[in-house]
């Protein structure tokens, strides 16, 4: 089944390639490293957008313990994360080049539990999807993989996953309260959750993005994270670095997908993920290192 949709999705992915290339500016050069610049190092290469350098209170009171203590945060230098999740087109060009085995299967939700269903993979997650959907059924482990293959392409351009510390300043975009747009009840305007998403991902871009420029920060899929997860933050990083731990760790993940409710997709919201499971709700999206 695999070997069939692969080239149908790939000739698919090729037009959508083209068609936004088209429309993107030119690869980043010196002179356009201020927030809010949009960029492209290549023509499979995500869509990025510079994010500011900035400081802020990181957790919140209000949440479970692991959002603890609240604490001062900074981003010392600006960075770059891309606009969407990494889609279904872009993971297909990496696939294309690089051969990636995806056995194993997928964790769905059974109506009790999350359990394996060795018939789903990121080309069939158990329901349809586009090319411009977010990829799903993918580890952290082939985020990494997607990662370094962005990174062999394109010199002295440090793509990587965002970290813990990033992602929150990025998603609060300059705001202090639980979401970057106001109240609870504005979520179901810039985010796909479990009220409106149908029980399916959706083509990323499709909803308001935030004051920084990003697309789907809420909702859509969980994204994956650089950090390994602790249960407080006694021990956090306050430089906006990555918290390390062993090679086996749960990874942080952030946002909250389709399968959740407006509760989860909380700025200071935290949930892990095993680096080696695979789940129907959760992609990734990545980050960049400026010069």
């Amino acid at each position: 089944m695999l070997r069939v949709l692969l080239p149908l999705l790939l000739l698919t992915t090729a037009a959508i390639a083209d068609e936004r290339v088209t429309a993107t500016p030119v690869p980043m050069m010196a002179s356009a490293r201020n927030p809010g610049d949009v960029f492209r190092d290549c023509p499979t290469c995500p869509e990025m957008v510079v994010i500011p350098a900035g400081s802020f209170v990181m957790g919140s009171n209000d949440g479970d313990s692991d959002e603890k203590p609240v604490h001062q945060a900074s981003v010392r230098r600006p960075f770059a994360a891309a606009r969407h999740e990494i889609t279904v087109a872009d993971y297909s060009a990496f696939v294309q080049e690089t051969g990636r085995s995806h056995s194993g299967g997928c964790k769905a939700w059974t109506g009790a539990k999350w359990e394996v269903d060795g018939g789903l993979n990121w080309l069939a997650p158990g329901f349809s999807q586009t090319p411009r959907d977010p990829v799903v059924c993918v580890t952290w482990d082939d985020a990494q993989a997607y990662v370094a293959w962005l990174n062999g392409k394109i010199a002295n351009a440090p793509y990587r996953l965002l970290t813990e510390t990033e992602w929150e300043h990025a998603a609060r975009a300059g705001s202090s309260g639980a979401w970057f747009c106001g109240a609870e009840s504005c979520v179901s305007g810039v985010a796909w959750i479990r009220d409106n998403a149908g029980g399916r991902t959706h083509p990323v871009g499709g909803k308001a993005p935030n004051p920084f420029g990003l697309f789907d920060i809420y909702g859509n899929v969980w994204e994956m994270l650089q950090d390994c997860y602790a249960e407080t933050y006694a021990a956090a990083p306050t430089d906006g670095s990555a918290a390390t731990g062993g090679s086996t760790c749960s990874r942080s993940q952030r946002g909250g997908s389709f399968t959740n409710g407006s509760d989860v997709t909380r700025s200071a919201y935290r949930d892990k993920g095993i680096r080696d499971s695979r789940y129907v709700n959760v992609g990734f999206r990545v980050g960049r290192t400026l010069p």
